[in-house]
């Protein structure tokens, strides 16, 4: 597949298991990264996240992992070209292996969160799309990882939303952000939730990607403007 142009950066994308797509623009445009100064983003891929999160900052630091190798190599490339790489580091190996003992202002993941889908004969995309850990010991972990006013940013599938709110909170982590995406008007996707350490409640947004002619939105244009090298 040839490689994806933004309007400030590349990813090249033929080696990685998962290619550029919308959940992970929409996650990448959605992250808020005020006051965060160190990132980690578990299942980096390709790196695109890592690479729209160091545009929309001056100063955030990132460590992004994937237990992939030819997707750890091309994200490696990829901040190796952009104009951050002194802001952004690639490591291949398995976040539950990953040091305790550093914490981040900002832990960011597209998680390979299908639990009951029909798996493929492709073996790298089902390590990529499909959970090979239990999520009680994912979020454990990233917890581990997260400092105390420190901010656990995820995407999955809408109807697996109050399962991923439930173990968060086994975890001692709260939705405070919360963003119902759909792919058309009225039918509820994805979702992006922001967990923090702090009980309270809940901002709670939403927005469609496409309308029912199938265009995208001005929502979606909107938020993803200052990513695409071209008008949507």
């Amino acid at each position: 597949m040839s490689d994806f142009h933004f309007k400030y950066f590349t990813v090249q994308q033929s080696k990685s298991a998962l290619k550029v797509g919308t959940d992970a623009m929409v996650l990448g445009a959605l992250i808020e990264t005020s006051n965060s100064v160190t990132g980690l983003e578990i299942g980096s891929g390709t790196g695109v996240i890592s690479l729209m999160l160091a545009q929309k900052t001056n100063s955030l630091e990132i460590d992004a992992i994937d237990i992939d190798l030819a997707s750890f190599e091309e994200s490696k490339v990829n901040f190796e070209n952009s104009p951050w790489s002194n802001r952004l580091s690639a490591f291949h190996k398995d976040f539950f292996n990953h040091e305790k003992e550093k914490k981040y202002d900002l832990i960011f993941s597209n998680p390979p969160f299908f639990r009951r889908a029909l798996k493929s004969e492709n073996e790298r995309s089902n390590i990529s799309k499909h959970a090979q850990f239990e999520f009680d010991d994912f979020f454990d972990k990233a917890v581990q990882l997260l400092n105390k006013n420190g901010h656990l940013w995820l995407i999955g599938p809408f109807d697996d939303l109050t399962f991923f709110i439930d173990e968060g909170a086994k975890a001692g982590v709260y939705p405070k952000i919360l963003w119902t995406i759909e792919g058309r008007p009225n039918k509820p996707q994805r979702f992006v939730v922001c967990f923090s350490f702090q009980r309270g409640n809940t901002e709670q947004f939403s927005f469609t990607i496409r309308d029912e002619s199938g265009k995208y939105s001005n929502d979606y244009i909107k938020l993803t403007k200052e990513f695409h090298n071209k008008d949507l």
